[in-house]
């Protein structure tokens, strides 16, 4: 935690006092209002650069923050004025969530939730994954509800297993990174940060196996050994 707190600290304090924000992200107001569905202004956002010319190029500003497009061509979302227009965004989040009736809010975050339980290679058309036979297979046994069962399952009985060990700590530490990436793609996006689940996607289907496995050699204990030796030493004694 030392090490963690100094490096990513150093990093916050520098995003502080070069940018004006502690965040990573610039889309953070857009991000969260999103969440909730009450972005409705977005061709506003988009043209929030029109009409303006980019700033002294002796501002004290860094130029990622005064240049209006990127050497691509394209705008510039990193644009101070972009900076400005979040943190706007970010307080009209805040105002609303304040106001707007709980039920309101839960129907908004279980419409994220559904999006982030479908299939993965779902989200968008790909010219080889949409071609591969058993894809539909996959896809009934990893987005819900079969995901979800499986998840809660096999979460409990490694947690079980967790207590028995006293190894508690190291359950809460593996669990917690997949936590918020989870957290950040449900409650803080709608659609655009469920890219996120890609990090752990391949952790999750490690994660089931493994539990599988477990579960399935607690039944049969050293099934899957003997298994193993008959099929590779069939003339071993023992």
């Amino acid at each position: 935690m030392a090490i963690t707190l100094l490096v990513f600290g150093l990093y916050l304090i520098k995003q502080h006092n070069q940018f004006g924000t502690l965040s990573t992200s610039s889309f953070t107001g857009f991000n969260l209002t999103r969440s909730v569905g009450i972005s409705n202004d977005l061709p506003s956002y988009w043209r929030n650069l029109e009409g303006i010319s980019d700033l002294s190029i002796n501002s004290e500003l860094p130029k990622v923050l005064v240049r209006k497009t990127k050497a691509t061509g394209a705008t510039n979302f990193n644009h101070v004025r972009y900076l400005a227009l979040n943190r706007q965004l970010t307080t009209h989040f805040l105002e609303y969530v304040k106001a707007a009736p709980i039920g309101q809010l839960v129907r908004a975050y279980l419409e994220n939730l559904n999006i982030y339980f479908r299939p993965s290679s779902a989200y968008t058309n790909h010219v080889i994954v949409d071609r591969l036979p058993w894809r539909f297979a996959y896809y009934r046994v990893f987005s819900s509800p079969i995901l979800i069962i499986l998840i809660i399952i096999e979460g409990l009985l490694a947690l079980r297993q967790a207590i028995v060990t006293r190894q508690i700590l190291r359950f809460i530490g593996l669990a917690i990174p997949a936590a918020y990436i989870f957290a950040v793609s449900v409650l803080a996006e709608r659609g655009e940060n469920m890219r996120f689940k890609y990090f752990i996607e391949p952790v999750i289907i490690v994660f089931l196996i493994f539990q599988f496995y477990d579960a399935w050699n607690r039944i049969h204990p050293g099934a899957y050994t003997r298994t193993l030796i008959d099929r590779f030493f069939p003339y071993k004694d023992g």
